[in-house]
Formats: C-alpha cells, structure tokens, sequence
C-alpha cells in the first residue's frame, strides 16, 4: 500500500502542474483586450513606449488576480479528468485510500491559490487602478496629448504642431474646429502653450501671433472671415479624458480606505473625493476582495467527488465541467453582485451567496461521494 504522504504529494503536484498551465494559457487570452480597454481609454493622447509597458505590467497584475482562481478551476478538473481517465483514482481506492484522503491534498492546493489571490487582489488590486489612472494623469500633465507633425483628432477638432519645444510649449500649430454645423474655423499660430485642467476636463492652449480664419456664414457677402491676433485664448474638452475620473472608484481605494468609507460615523474627507455617493458601492467592492479570492478552497471540494462519480472521467470531461461550473459561478456572482450595487439587495449576502452555494454543493458531493463504493 503506497504511503498517504507520498500520495498526497503527487495528486497535489498534478493539480498545481494542470493549474499552471491554465494559467498560462488564461492569461494571455484576459490580459490582451484588457490591455488593449485600458490603453483605448487615453489612446489620442500619443502615450510613449514607457508609458505602454507600465500599463502592461500594471494591467497584468490585474490579470493575474483574476485568473489565479479561474486557473485553479480549470487546473483542478483538468487534473481530476486525468487521473480518472488513467485508472489511478480507481486504483487509490482499492487499496484503501479514502475519499476524504484524495481531498486533502487538492485542498492543500485550494488553500494556496486561495492566499496568493487574496494576497494580489487585496493587496495589489487598488494600486494597479491608481497606478494605470496616474499614468493618464502623467501623460495629460506633460502635455503629450500633443504630438509634433501628426495630425491628432479630438472629437470635431484636428490639431497639428510642428515642434514641441518643451514644458508645455509648441512652436508652429494649426488648428481645425468643426464643432460648429453653420460654421468652421482655421486657427494658425507661431506658438502655443499647453495645460490641462482635471477638475474641468478641459486641454488649454495659448495661442501666440496667428490667425483665425472663419468660413462664411450663408449668404453672407465676405468669404472669409480673418482675424489676426498676438494672444488668444483656445480651449476644448478632451473626449474620454473628461468627467468625474479624479475621484476615486471603489477598485481604487484600499480595504483599509473601504472600511473608511462604509463608516457612516466617520466625517473622513476620502468621502469627498469619491465617484459614487452611496456606500453601497463600496461595500459591494469590498465583499468581492473577499469573497473572490475564496473560490479556490471553495472549488477544491467539489474536484474528487466529480472525478469519482465519473463525471471527469476524462481531461475533455475535465476541462467542459470546469466551462460549466465557471460559468454558472460567474453568471451568479455577476447577478448578485449587480444586485448589490443597485440596492436590491444587501451587500454582504448578495455577494457571498454563490460561494455559500458552491460550498454547500461541495460538502454534500462530499459526503455522498465518501459514502459510494465506485
């Protein structure tokens, strides 16, 4: 009779082998468009090569979080699905290795990808939103929504400068505005000076020596109507830079800062600087940091019931119950978790509920499953 250490080991090492190659192949497949969502949301502002690897990494790091307990799922089944298929689950038994036994190392398992999840959503989450938020910033402060000999749209406006010339400054820039249906305007300058306010969303620049040129209004007797000026004033709001994105959004704040703001006792001036009003919002985010990253434990009890019932009997098995299980989760927890942040329901039940499904499903395959002979 093999030894329960040895065992252990191996179903344990076969589940962390299948669940890191889940991994390697979740992550890229998340991390692509999230990259790509990110970058979108300030892609006019012509970001540098620095600026796209730190948005990168930072989204990764994101990635990672979410993938760690999607990966186990998969992993787990995957690994179950093999171990039936070969034989050795059956064998294990019949030399009187217990289903509680089998469990214990995939738990082990479930319990570490458990503590890294949390240890990455808890932990890094929030400063990777702040993080990829203060590289828009950055980007917008030094004035690089501007870039020398492209032409670069904002809405209805085009802009083009010929030189940058440091701090803000531009020598040579023509200006485009058809924001106007009767109307456009032509604006030429020797030089501009760049600035951005976050609170009104709107880019300035000020204009030095040029001209502004107006197409004719109809029937108008002038063709063209131009002013020529030293000083002049031009402002516009940036599309998709603008609104409310200086105040903090529940994935941007600490679970410390989380606690902060569900405290309707205490006066904290975080509370000021916040995108939603009502707590609820914030409650909600802050059950999910908890509740997420459990779902490995959680899914580590449900494995070797299904493997030895035979519904993994195979990796293909294996690998459309994990497809499956995820599915029902995730659709649930979306439901529940919009429920709670629209104030049908309170928070912290709505968003643990899944998990006490999943749990409850898992205990009593358990037990089932330890009493069955197969």
């Amino acid at each position: 009779m093999l030894r329960l250490s040895r065992v252990s080991r191996y179903i344990a090492a076969e589940v962390v082998l299948y669940t890191v190659l889940a991994a390697l192949a979740a992550t890229p497949v998340m991390l692509i468009p999230n990259v790509l969502e990110q970058i979108d949301g300030f892609a006019v502002v012509g970001v540098t090569a620095v600026d796209l690897a730190s948005v990168f990494g930072w989204v990764l790091l994101l990635v990672v979080s979410y993938a760690l307990p999607i990966a186990f799922v998969f992993g787990l089944l995957l690994a179950m699905g093999r171990l039936h298929g070969d034989g050795e689950i059956l064998a294990l038994r019949a030399n009187g290795m217990s289903v509680f036994a089998l469990v214990r190392p995939v738990v082990a398992v479930g319990v570490l990808f458990s503590l890294l999840s949390a240890v990455v959503s808890i932990g890094f989450e929030h400063r990777a939103w702040k993080q990829i938020e203060a590289i828009r910033r950055e980007v917008l402060a030094r004035g690089a929504v501007i870039e020398p000999g492209r032409f670069q749209r904002f809405g209805d406006r085009t802009v083009l400068v010929k030189t940058r010339l440091g701090n803000g400054r531009f020598a040579g820039i023509m200006i485009s505005d058809y924001t106007s249906a009767s109307n456009s305007l032509l604006i030429f300058a020797e030089s501009a000076e760049y600035s951005f306010d976050p609170e009104s969303g709107m880019l300035r620049l000020s204009l030095g020596d040029g001209d502004l040129r107006m197409e004719a209004y109809p029937n108008d007797a002038i063709e063209e109507h131009r002013i020529s000026f030293e000083a002049f004033e031009y402002a516009f709001p940036a599309p998709r830079l603008i609104g409310e994105q200086w105040r903090f959004r529940p994935n941007e704040l600490s679970a410390s800062e989380l606690l902060s703001v569900m405290d309707t006792e205490n006066p904290s001036d975080l509370k000021l600087k916040l995108k939603y009003r009502m707590p609820r919002h914030y409650e909600s985010h802050f059950q999910r940091l908890l509740a997420v990253p459990i779902t490995p434990l959680l899914f580590s009890i449900i494995g070797v019931p299904l493997a030895v019932f035979g519904f993994v009997g195979s990796r293909a098995k294996g690998l459309l119950a994990a497809l499956v299980l995820l599915g029902v989760y995730y659709a649930l927890f979306i439901f529940c978790y919009d429920a709670a942040r629209s104030g049908y329901l309170p928070p912290a039940p709505a968003i643990w509920f899944p998990n006490a499904a999943v749990l409850v499903a898992g205990v009593s395959l358990l037990l089932v499953s330890a009493r069955s002979r197969r």
